[in-house]
């Protein structure tokens, strides 16, 4: 089992048209990225026609809206690229990260609930 570890700079136009590249010569069998665990419902929507960046993720809790987390994409970013060649040629992707219900729920129990 062979893996491959690309250093990244996130919004790289250069990085991303090697990853690209690199894709597509190496015909991985999964795909991982950097990001949160806690998207990965709605990765799928990246492999839709009309789902053209630039886009992001948003992630808050519900009740706290101004503790969120965003994920920009551009088409230059090589995590789009990456996470749309992956749906394109129906590669299984993922994100690896700490889930961010952990780190959220960890905010809100040291300020006591309280913000």
């Amino acid at each position: 089992m062979t893996h491959h570890i690309f250093g990244i700079r996130h919004h790289g136009p250069g990085s991303a048209r090697s990853l690209r590249q690199a894709l597509e010569t190496l015909q991985p069998d999964t795909i991982l990225i950097e990001g949160p665990p806690d998207a990965e419902s709605v990765l799928h929507l990246v492999g839709s026609p009309a789902m053209q960046p630039p886009v992001a993720l948003l992630i808050y809790v519900p009740d706290k809206p101004q503790d969120c987390v965003y994920y920009p994409f551009a088409i230059f970013s090589p995590e789009w690229q990456a996470l749309h060649y992956a749906l394109t040629n129906n590669i299984p992707v993922r994100f690896m990260d700490l889930p961010l219900a952990h780190r959220m729920a960890g905010d809100s129990l040291e300020t006591g609930g309280q913000g």
